[in-house]
């Protein structure tokens, strides 16, 4: 999927919702539910979230085979979407 705007981001993380909180679980230092995060639409915070379960994961090839991790991977480089005017 292409993430052209907020909303597109928003679609994606929700849709995958359940891989990407998989992955916080296995990866972030501290218990997080996003759902909270995704309702209030709190970008700032869910991108910090997202950074760090990315940046914890160790750099092995069978990361990027676990469900979600693609789409983790586009939500932290398509954070530009929220700060283009």
């Amino acid at each position: 999927m292409t993430i052209e705007s907020p909303d597109d981001w928003w679609f994606l993380l929700k849709k995958y919702k359940k891989e990407i909180q998989e992955l916080v679980d296995r990866f972030y230092p501290k218990d997080c539910e996003i759902d909270i995060f995704i309702e209030s639409e709190d970008n700032e915070t869910m991108l910090e979230i997202l950074n760090e379960t990315w940046t914890r994961a160790p750099d092995l090839l069978e990361v990027s085979t676990i469900p979600g991790w693609d789409e983790l991977c586009d939500l932290c480089s398509e954070d530009w979407v929220f700060y283009e005017n």
